[in-house]
């Protein structure tokens, strides 16, 4: 907080390896690296299970909006939801027959 703080009274101008130091972006990659960097995180993503991205992300926002406590509700609902899908069997069963599992978005 204390850096935020120094960055919004000062109006200071931070450089991408200094903001990536401080935990404001994820990467810094030079700009002809940009959209290889981009579709290899986009495509981790792509690999997991659609449903579980889909309600990680909707966790993420009622946290931040409605607060840790709300975001963790959220969670432990969507939790159970999720563990009743087809996703969560195939990946169970992907997992132990040591193999990529086959997500249906169900």
């Amino acid at each position: 907080l204390g850096r935020a703080k120094e960055m919004i009274y000062t109006g200071a101008i931070i450089d991408a390896r200094e903001a990536e130091r401080f935990g404001l972006v994820n990467k810094v990659v030079p700009a002809s690296e940009l959209r290889g960097a981009a579709t290899e995180l986009a495509q981790k993503i792509i690999e997991k299970a659609p449903l579980a991205v889909q309600m990680a992300k909707k966790s993420i926002h009622t946290g931040i909006r409605g607060g840790p406590a709300a975001g963790l509700a959220f969670e432990k609902h969507v939790q159970a939801i999720l563990f009743g899908t087809e996703d969560k069997r195939e990946g169970t069963s992907a997992f132990l027959e040591k193999r990529k599992p086959q997500w249906k978005g169900r």
